[in-house]
């Protein structure tokens, strides 16, 4: 406990000490006193109103010319209120004792002194430099020897070294600056190893080069006068055998009904079965075009279609064209128009075919990368002898987010907890297992750190990666903590 007092002179004790000073002598303090009685001192004091317990002085020694610092220990040897503080030059009793100085208060104690428990006093006293040359302080050789050890304390040159002085401080900075330097430029080297692998405008454009990482602002670049997705595979028109490039529309019209247009030519609305009987009946169709005349008339001047086993069948072909189809041992039958081939048919079935043969363009010819493309959380996956890998696409621009707040992540914490390993790779035919790599992260510990940092997790069929994104932001976030203890640590310097 720290109480302020302000021990004064009493003018008991301003004549002894000039009276030492006139013989040449100097004035003793040998005890400190402690009592209950209370008043405002006037400096006429000559004792204590009500002495309670007195004690030697264990330790004691001039500051300076103009401050002395004096300590007694006080045993617990009953319970009373400290009201009043008297400093003597020699024993109370003794005929030749003076009251050298002393403190009380009107109204409140300045402590309370427990049964058991040791009272350790201790107080440094202002005094006059003339005053302070002729005061000699006499220390009891049996005094406590705890208050030797707080002398000796007080006393010694760095009585406390666990905190660090202005050169150890210095040290400290120094030692941070160097950390900081060398995270800067481990992290410049990431983020050049980042940057060279993003992809240019000119390679985006062209799309040429597919080892690079397309980035959002670069497929907008490359997308940005292309047709946008139309979320749908069309019809492809006009570039079939025998068919004009003539642009052709087919939409839904005003009379809610299916109309095409070729190029700036309508040709109107579709007809479906179900409408039909709004343009013909069937009566009006047996009579017109389905009668046996009509028939007859039409074989007579059309050109008929033959089939190779013997048979003959008629189209009503107004072209006058003679129209062979053949099977031709293949699943297909083959179709001529005067004489010259002009194609096999296609059928339903077909069209698995050849999404199939359409798939495996995008993997490899030796089947080790598999055509099953995915998309994943900020990243694409592919399969390479039947394990998935993700290829990070490095979002972060503004438009692509929400929720923009400045980051209060402990970023220093968390890469202090990340865990650096030297490895081989296991021989797969994808990584070389030859090669050691001296230093490297494990993807599952970085999950256990923070799963931002990886691509993947633990228990999905994809092998995990580290998102270098995330890992290069907390890096930025760390060097920027360790940068602002460095300027606590020299204010505190320059403080010191």
């Amino acid at each position: 406990m720290s109480v302020s007092l302000n021990l004064k002179l009493t003018s008991a004790g301003q004549a002894a000490v000039f009276n030492a000073q006139n013989n040449g002598l100097k004035l003793t303090l040998t005890h400190i006193q402690f009592g209950t009685g209370k008043r405002i001192p006037d400096g006429t004091e000559t004792a204590l109103i009500s002495p309670s317990q007195l004690s030697s002085i264990s330790s004691g020694r001039k500051i300076s010319s103009t401050q002395i610092r004096m300590s007694a220990l006080f045993t617990g040897i009953s319970h009373y209120e400290i009201c009043e503080i008297g400093i003597w030059a020699g024993e109370p009793e003794a005929p030749e004792s003076v009251l050298f100085a002393y403190y009380s208060q009107a109204t409140d104690r300045i402590a309370v002194m427990s049964a058991g428990v040791d009272f350790v006093f201790s107080h440094d006293m202002s005094i006059d430099a003339g005053i302070g040359g002729s005061v000699n302080i006499i220390v009891d050789p049996n005094g406590s020897s705890m208050i030797a050890l707080m002398t000796a304390h007080e006393s010694a040159a760095d009585p406390h070294s666990q905190y660090a002085t202005k050169e150890g401080a210095q040290i400290l900075v120094d030692d941070a600056q160097s950390a900081m330097r060398k995270a800067m430029n481990d992290m410049h080297e990431e983020w050049v190893k980042v940057v060279s692998a993003v992809a240019s405008q000119e390679q985006a454009i062209a799309g040429t080069d597919n080892n690079t990482i397309m980035t959002p602002l670069r497929v907008a670049q490359a997308t940005a006068n292309k047709q946008p997705a139309l979320g749908y595979t069309p019809v492809q028109q006009g570039t079939g055998i025998g068919q004009q490039p003539n642009v052709i529309k087919i939409g839904w019209g005003s009379e809610e009904r299916l109309m095409a247009t070729v190029d700036a030519t309508d040709l109107g609305n579709f007809v479906f079965d179900s409408q039909l009987t709004s343009y013909a009946t069937m009566n009006w169709v047996a009579a017109k075009y389905a009668s046996v005349d009509y028939v007859k008339d039409r074989v007579d001047s059309r050109a008929p279609i033959r089939v190779n086993n013997g048979g003959y069948g008629y189209v009503i072909n107004d072209s006058g064209n003679i129209i062979t189809q053949n099977w031709n041992n293949h699943d297909r039958i083959d179709c001529y128009v005067d004489g010259k081939f002009h194609g096999a048919m296609a059928y339903t079935w077909d069209i698995e075919a050849i999404r199939k043969v359409l798939t495996t363009k995008f993997g490899s010819p030796d089947g080790r990368i598999k055509p099953d493309w995915g998309v994943g959380n900020g990243f694409v996956t592919l399969t390479v002898d039947n394990k998935g890998y993700g290829i990070n696409m490095h979002p972060s621009d503004e438009r692509l987010k929400e929720n923009i707040s400045p980051s209060n992540k402990n970023a220093l914490k968390a890469i202090n907890q990340v865990e650096l390993f030297g490895f081989n790779y296991k021989e797969n035919k994808f990584l070389d297992s030859s090669i050691r790599h001296q230093i490297g992260f494990i993807a599952q510990q970085l999950y256990s750190v923070d799963p931002t940092f990886v691509i993947g997790t633990p228990d999905g069929d994809m092998m995990m990666s580290p998102n270098l994104l995330s890992i290069v932001a907390h890096l930025v976030k760390a060097v920027q903590e360790l940068s602002a203890e460095v300027k606590q640590l020299r204010s505190a310097s320059i403080a010191d």
